[in-house]
């Protein structure tokens, strides 16, 4: 499965806009902050896996999270598959990945496991891991990302 031409060349266009609350951890005070949601490129990739890392650094059980390598994200990020993420200004607060498995990969084409026809196999799309920055949590900003992600996938 690919992104259609229209849908990716729309990725230079934020998805959405709009504020969110933003908890500051010195002061423990909240402020408004703008964001946008787009379709990252590579370019983020550095971003992207520090946020990852924060985010098991932060877990209270890290083992409840595994993380994923550079190299597989890098193929979610326009070849297979696509990560939509909650920017302000150069700051990457949230990111949703989206993968499309190769049809006869068991690991992560999860419709073999439910027993999917083989001709559909290749429209498999996985809605993989979501990260939140944690100062910027409670404002329903993976619910979003989701909705964004399975309207893209359509």
């Amino acid at each position: 499965m690919q992104l259609s031409l229209n849908k990716i060349d729309s990725a230079q266009q934020p998805v959405q806009s709009g504020v969110i609350f933003h908890k500051r951890k010195d002061s423990g005070s909240t402020t408004e902050i703008p964001y946008e949601i787009r379709i990252l490129d590579k370019s983020y990739l550095p971003q992207i896996m520090e946020l990852q890392r924060l985010i098991i650094e932060n877990l209270l059980r890290k083992e409840t999270l595994h993380p994923f390598s550079a190299d597989f994200m890098e193929e979610h990020l326009g070849t297979k598959g696509f990560v939509l993420g909650v920017l302000s200004g150069n700051d990457l607060l949230a990111f949703r990945n989206v993968y499309f498995p190769d049809a006869d990969d068991s690991e992560w084409n999860l419709g073999i496991d439910l027993g999917f026809p083989p001709e559909i196999l290749n429209m498999v799309a996985n809605l993989q891991m979501v990260c939140v920055h944690p100062s910027c949590r409670g404002n329903a900003i993976a619910a979003t990302m989701n909705r964004h992600a399975i309207r893209i996938i359509r």
